[in-house]
């Protein structure tokens, strides 16, 4: 969020949700907790039966992601791609549940599932509020660069506390149109927000959005929070509180 009395800076930081603001182990076990709640209302079962049928429609959404990924397969509309990615989430679900499906808009039952979930759930990594507004008060501009949608992201932000730190342009792919699948993603992020490559700043975990970053021409750290993987980055965090620290030497570098 902008504030009038603050003094913005050249420089503009980009975090990733998953292993950077949240930590997933966490936030998965409350999914698989929370969510057959919401099934269970409005179409019978119980806990067990969604809880599973969501392990495994997620399975399988990570399973095709990750390819992509490594193949940099790019849908060429993303937003189309993400809506046939709803429609088959909500199918295998009842199939999984072994549950008749109704006839109802698929893509309003997964925003509406989505909306049910995400304010309960609390898995953000140890030190992020007090952090976040470090370097808020210290003048950088704060975004997310995410793989999750913007209104996902934004209900994420919000059930940390830490609205007021971020501008208001949550990024995901659906702003751009663009999967977080190539350089592509960060370069159309950075055009957006209006800056070069050199000012910006990505925070991630996975090193393939780490090398499309690079690529991208932006500044990156490697987030090893909730575990390790292959390092790709000069400067890696294993405690959220390190970040300004880091980012201080980078944008005092020569």
């Amino acid at each position: 969020m902008d504030d009038p009395l603050r003094k913005n800076t050249y420089w503009h930081i980009f975090f990733d949700d998953g292993g950077v603001l949240n930590n997933n182990d966490i936030r998965g076990a409350q999914w698989r907790k929370i969510l057959p709640q919401f099934f269970i209302a409005q179409f019978g079962g119980t806990e067990e039966i969604w809880s599973k049928a969501n392990y495994r429609v997620i399975e399988e959404l990570m399973n095709d992601i990750t390819r992509r990924w490594e193949t940099q397969d790019r849908p060429e509309d993303f937003n189309e791609y993400w809506g046939t990615v709803m429609v088959r989430w909500v199918k295998h679900m009842f199939e999984y549940a072994d549950i008749h499906l109704p006839d109802i808009d698929r893509i309003e039952l997964f925003k509406d599932v989505s909306k049910f979930v995400i304010p309960q759930v609390r898995s953000a990594n140890v030190g992020v509020q007090e952090t976040l507004q470090i370097l808020w008060e210290r003048g950088y501009n704060l975004y997310t660069a995410s793989g999750e949608v913007s209104w996902e992201l934004e209900d994420y932000i919000l059930g940390m506390g830490c609205e007021s730190y971020f501008h208001d342009l949550y990024y995901g792919p659906d702003l751009i149109n663009e999967g977080k699948l190539s350089p592509f993603f960060f370069t159309k992020i950075f055009q957006d927000v209006g800056i070069l490559p050199s000012q910006a700043i990505v925070i991630d975990d996975n090193p393939y959005f780490l090398k499309y970053a690079r690529e991208a021409g932006a500044h990156i750290i490697q987030s090893s929070i909730n575990g390790s993987k292959q390092s790709v980055a000069d400067y890696i965090i294993h405690e959220f509180h390190e970040i300004p620290a880091i980012i201080e030497k980078i944008t005092h570098s020569p």
